[in-house]
């Protein structure tokens, strides 16, 4: 089987206002035909795995800043 690598990046996101936590993005995918609320890369992870694709390894690129609590 082949192997893929995916690479992404994570960024900082738009805080809530008078709230903890940030504003959700809703991604649109044809191929499945679903929206899912995630940050891009683990959505389109999810969508990739859904297709069957065997995701060898997932690197994720960001600064200090990035919102990496999106990872939990």
């Amino acid at each position: 089987a082949r192997k893929i690598a995916l690479i992404s990046l994570i960024g900082k996101g738009n805080l809530l206002k008078d709230s903890k936590g940030y504003i959700g993005t809703k991604y649109y995918f044809n191929e499945t035909q679903e929206t899912i609320t995630l940050f891009f890369g683990s959505a389109l992870y999810k969508v990739l795995i859904g297709q069957g694709y065997d995701i060898d390894k997932w690197l994720i690129f960001g600064t200090s800043k990035s919102n990496w609590s999106e990872l939990l």
